[in-house]
């Protein structure tokens, strides 16, 4: 195998032989004079002590930046392709042939980057030398990159993944440099970390050493640790895992896109056809092996390739024929189905012929997820997540207050806030005793009342001021509320309370600030010493969601003193 790197690419190219390529490939004349008025007559300058000098003729290259440069140079490319043929058609190069149907692999080509395969001969050795002699080449050993892959690597080494390590360090090593809130490492850990592994998994298979160094990487961006410094991880990662809607943060698990991934691979291999890479496979696997969808069950030779591996044991990952289940044969014609082997089509195979019509159409592989019958990885991750992250399930009424929270228009940070709430997993004197953060010695009690431990539900619900801050709060909605016994029971009822999307929506927001501003008075009564305030903080509640609403509207919001004075004829706006 050689690696062929064009070095200077663009600048190499010779016009003349880029003319001919075109002539050759049964251009128009008139469509090659004007690529000639477009490239070959160009010219520059150089600039000297910031004075543009007498221009310059250009010879040979393509112009860096020009949108006809990419699709020229596939021209120029495909000369070398010709010449990769045509040695292959005289028997001068012999390329690799896979499996007893004798596909032959020559070369690949992507752009700029080709590769070579052949037989290990001393006469491929020196037919390569004789066509590279035209073009400015790289030869090297693998393992070696390709299109950011490490081609000829093995996937189950730890030193195979240490770039992608790195790189994942490298963004973190940035951000811990600043003061992101819980709220912005939520964003940038679903948006970036999430998004940086995947065009690795996209080919190879992780082991688990890896992605569970790449978990805890997120786990202790997540929670603010990191370069030596531990940090308390409040909540599961298993949950942190489950969709918002479930009281999850939504971050892609990396074991479930790993099979999600290898999922799309056997997926390709049953609907593909005529491609290179299926040949090779069938060439090598055999075909019958291809298309049943319960190939998971067969065993492979030790021979076969890691990748091929992986996608054949991708069902043993789960503990389940999932796969299979969700894969079914649409039947047209009937010229590609194997009734025998297609398990799901023979049991329901009476229901079936009754009132069957055949139809002109080819038989095709259909996704049970997806209505329209395409994949699609993330219906792919859906489904495994449902099998691989299993936790205790939500109640309805609970799962109504975790879809709604993160619509609302408080910042994240505050969201995050509210939602370590409704898990329990504040810093209250009560959650840090638990962890042995606090020392035996050290009071449990609340800051305001003596002789009760303060806990989640007693700061926000069951201590006097904490009501008193609720009642005025849904006094200025014009609502009157008994006080329930958990939060979850609070914000169903105000997001019941609302006539339409939009107050929901802003109830949501008095909601979110209320829980903030208690926290903060909480925090300030404890560190700074402050005494407590119940008009004050209904006033910090007033302005501060105002703030806020105001910051989020794209069209002009009612004054302070409208919002102060009846904040629902301001939402219903």
């Amino acid at each position: 195998m050689f690696k062929v790197d064009f070095e200077k690419a663009y600048d190499s190219v010779d016009w003349g032989f880029l003319e001919y390529m075109l002539r050759r490939l049964g251009f128009n004349g008139k469509w090659i004079a004007w690529m000639k008025a477009c490239i070959f007559r160009g010219k520059m300058s150089i600039l000297v002590n910031g004075s543009p000098i007498e221009e310059i003729d250009i010879q040979r290259g393509l112009k860096q930046g020009d949108p006809l440069a990419p699709f020229l140079f596939l021209v120029v490319a495909e000369g070398f392709s010709g010449l990769m043929r045509t040695a292959v058609e005289r028997n001068l190069f012999h390329g690799f042939r896979v499996g007893q149907e004798v596909v032959v692999i020559s070369h690949l080509q992507y752009a700029n980057d080709t590769l070579c395969i052949g037989e290990a001969s001393i006469q491929n050795i020196w037919t390569l030398k004789a066509i590279l002699r035209g073009f400015a080449s790289g030869e090297g050993v693998v393992p070696f990159g390709y299109l950011g892959l490490p081609v000829g690597a093995n996937p189950r080494s730890r030193l195979t993944w240490e770039p992608l390590l790195d790189n994942l360090r490298r963004r973190l090593l940035v951000w811990e440099n600043k003061f992101v809130s819980l709220g912005g490492r939520i964003v940038l850990l679903n948006s970036v970390l999430n998004s940086i592994p995947i065009f690795y998994l996209s080919f190879l298979k992780m082991s688990v050493k890896v992605w569970k160094k790449i978990v805890r990487l997120q786990r202790e961006f997540l929670w603010g640790g990191g370069r030596g410094v531990r940090k308390i991880n409040w909540v599961k990662w298993n949950i942190i895992c489950q969709p918002k809607s479930t009281g999850g943060l939504g971050v892609r698990d990396v074991r479930v896109v790993i099979l999600s991934l290898l999922t799309k691979g056997k997926w390709r291999l049953l609907i593909s056809d005529q491609t290179l890479w299926k040949q090779v496979l069938v060439g090598r696997y055999g075909d019958g092996i291809l298309t049943n969808p319960h190939w998971g069950d067969l065993s492979f030779p030790s021979s076969s390739s890691t990748w091929w591996k992986d996608i054949g044991v991708l069902e043993y990952h789960v503990g389940s024929n999932w796969f299979s289940n969700e894969v079914v044969r649409k039947v047209n014609n009937g010229g590609s189905t194997r009734l025998w082997k297609d398990r799901n089509f023979l049991a329901r195979f009476l229901e079936v012929l009754e009132g069957f019509r055949w139809s002109e159409g080819i038989d095709l592989w259909g996704w049970c997820p997806e209505n329209g019958g395409d994949f699609s990885v993330k219906s792919a991750y859906v489904q495994l997540a449902k099998l691989i992250l299993v936790e205790d399930r939500v109640t309805i009424s609970e799962e109504r207050v975790f879809k709604s929270m993160w619509k609302s228009s408080a910042p994240s940070k505050v969201i995050g806030l509210a939602w370590k709430l409704l898990h329990d997993r504040l810093p209250t004197r009560r959650n840090l005793a638990y962890r042995n953060v606090i020392p035996l010695d050290v009071s449990r009690d609340c800051v305001l009342c003596v002789g009760v431990e303060e806990s989640s539900i007693h700061l926000y619900l069951h201590r006097d001021f904490a009501a008193a801050v609720w009642f005025e709060v849904f006094r200025w909605l014009g609502l009157t509320i008994i006080i329930p016994p958990n939060l979850f029971f609070l914000a169903e009822f105000l997001s019941g309370a609302a006539r339409n999307r939009k107050i929901r929506k802003g109830y949501w927001l008095i909601w979110h600030t209320t829980i903030w501003v208690i926290w903060k008075v909480r925090n300030s009564i404890i560190f700074e010493d402050e005494d407590k305030n119940l008009s004050a903080v209904i006033d910090a509640i007033k302005v501060t969601s105002w703030k806020w609403r105001l910051i989020r509207l794209k069209v002009s919001p009612c004054l302070f003193y409208e919002w102060s004075w009846d904040p629902r004829d301001c939402l219903a706006r």
